[in-house]
């Protein structure tokens, strides 16, 4: 990857980081961080869920699936997997709708009655573009595959813009339920930017499925469990006083954002050459370009943590943070604070980010899920102990935690496996 395509990939997608985070503040800003917003922010978890699963699942399989192949075969196999992928999605979706009455009031337990009402009217609306999410998954992971990484990164985009510009017209008049649909519609459009990349497909061989399953198969289930944190963040945060969950997701957002704009610009161009390497058996190679990417990845985490630390600092006695105190009577500066205390959610997630992709590109989705998943588990405990002890700032220090927990073990881990193949490839 040259540094112009770099710096372009990070553009686009901090472009779309920066209007998702200014979209979610819109609705903050207009119905106050309260029952409604949290009511609003609620609904969206399990269609999130859905959303990171798809994503980091296939990508990290179909990426490395797609690499190297001639362009119409890609659009066949993308064909393929998108009817299926689709259909699936969709027939998850209506269960989910039909069941929102019961799945809805377990996420969040601290709601009263109007509340959680609201959350289940809301929650079946955001299913809708669950299915359009998916379908959109493969479509970013051909796009990557082939080198495509400008469309890749401007169909979400796109998609944010079209939404932020409907939200200013239908959340005063609508309301949250209005804000609901615009969600379903920002996927669709991302979807529908996408879709010319299917032109032209062949008949769609239905065997590419069949093939993708079996390595999708564990990664799914894994990813379904350990990217699930999010619901239990809602868990905890619904019993805190109104506000509370729309602060902290606010906050975790704003993290995840970081996290996500530095793996697009560094992470995910490397994926289809280091897919290439372990064709070629090239591990020396292949161990200095994973390094390279981790090194660096890390090294531009830390600076943005210790930016937006100073920035904090500097603006608070100067008045900078002053101005963005209120928001309908709420106070942001504790998001803020929330923030800066998810900072292990940038440095460790960025680094997990690129070893998990270098052991997806050797072929092996198993051990990256376990580890994520055993460091999860443990998460979870640490989660109940920080909220029940500092309340939804411990939740967010045992957040960062768990993010600095699993890339630890996965980097020593991939680092003992690369040893044994260099092994065996020098004896052969």
């Amino acid at each position: 990857m040259s540094a112009r395509l770099g710096l372009t990939l990070g553009a686009i997608t901090a472009a779309n980081m920066l209007a998702w985070f200014l979209l979610q503040g819109y609705v903050l800003a207009t119905t106050g961080a309260g029952v409604q917003a949290d009511a609003f922010f609620a609904s969206l978890a399990v269609p999130q869920l859905v959303l990171l699963v798809a994503n980091s699942s296939f990508a990290h399989v179909l990426i490395p699936f797609f690499s190297g192949k001639a362009r119409a075969q890609v659009q066949g196999e993308a064909m393929a997997l998108v009817l299926v992928v689709g259909g699936s999605f969709a027939a998850v979706a209506g269960l989910l709708w039909l069941a929102a009455p019961a799945w809805v009031p377990l996420v969040v337990p601290g709601f009263d009655a109007a509340a959680r009402t609201l959350a289940v009217s809301l929650a079946r609306v955001q299913v809708v573009g669950m299915a359009f999410s998916a379908v959109s998954a493969v479509l970013l992971a051909a796009c990557h595959a082939q080198g495509r990484f400008a469309l890749a990164e401007s169909a979400p985009l796109l998609g944010t813009l079209a939404a932020f510009a409907a939200m200013v017209v239908v959340l005063p008049t609508h309301g949250v339920a209005g804000a609901a649909w615009v969600n379903v519609a920002r996927a669709l459009v991302g979807m529908l930017v996408l879709a010319p990349l299917l032109v032209g497909a062949a008949r769609a061989p239905w065997g590419a499925a069949a093939g993708v399953w079996a390595r999708l198969r564990p990664l799914l289930l894994s990813a379904t469990y350990y990217k699930s944190d999010q619901l239990f963040d809602r868990f905890f945060t619904s019993m805190g006083q109104a506000g509370a969950l729309s602060l902290f997701y606010f906050a975790q957002q704003a993290a995840l954002a970081v996290n996500s704009v530095l793996g697009k610009a560094i992470s995910a161009p490397a994926v289809p050459r280091l897919a290439v390497l372990v064709r070629q058996g090239d591990w020396p190679q292949f161990h200095r370009l994973y390094r390279r990417r981790l090194l660096l990845l890390t090294g531009a985490s830390l600076l943005c943590c210790l930016a937006a630390g100073a920035g904090l600092a500097l603006g608070w006695p100067f008045g900078g943070i002053g101005q963005l105190k209120l928001l309908r009577g709420q106070d942001l500066a504790g998001a803020l604070g929330l923030f800066m205390l998810m900072s292990g959610v940038i440095v460790g997630g960025g680094a997990g980010l690129i070893l998990s992709e270098a052991f997806f590109t050797l072929g092996d989705t198993r051990t990256p899920s376990l580890v994520t998943a055993g460091c999860f588990t443990v998460g979870i405990g640490m989660k109940a102990a920080g909220f029940s002890l500092f309340g939804v700032e411990g939740l967010a220090l045992a957040t960062s935690a768990y993010f600095l927990s699993y890339p630890a073990a996965l980097f020593l881990l991939l680092e003992a496996t690369l040893a044994r193949k260099r092994t065996l490839a020098d004896a052969g």
